[in-house]
């Protein structure tokens, strides 16, 4: 769910630096509107891939091993467990999902 909030703010967090950087064009050169641009660019590509990286290196609850990545394929959306066949949202110990 992280992985999804952060990815569906950065075109807010984009205007939102653009509208920032021309309200201070006044006062700075274009240079600097442009440095303040790419700047929050590069620091949200870079919480979106610390996000994106504990999103496939996630630990299954079971057995400790990454979720849903198995060298050398690994699929996110995987619903069960890549090693120990865990599904997704059920409890480690009985294996069994009370969401049903």
């Amino acid at each position: 769910m992280t992985y999804w909030l952060v990815l569906l703010s950065y075109l807010p967090l984009m205007a939102t630096l653009w509208l920032i950087a021309s309200l201070i064009q006044k006062n700075v050169s274009q240079a600097v509107q442009y440095e303040i641009v790419i700047g929050g660019f590069l620091a949200f590509g870079a919480v979106w891939y610390w996000v994106g990286l504990r999103w496939v290196f996630w630990p299954c609850p079971r057995c400790g091993k990454t979720y849903s990545f198995k060298f050398p394929w690994g699929n996110v959306l995987r619903r069960k467990c890549a090693h120990c066949g865990l599904e997704k949202w059920a409890d480690p110990v009985s294996g069994t999902n009370d969401n049903s």
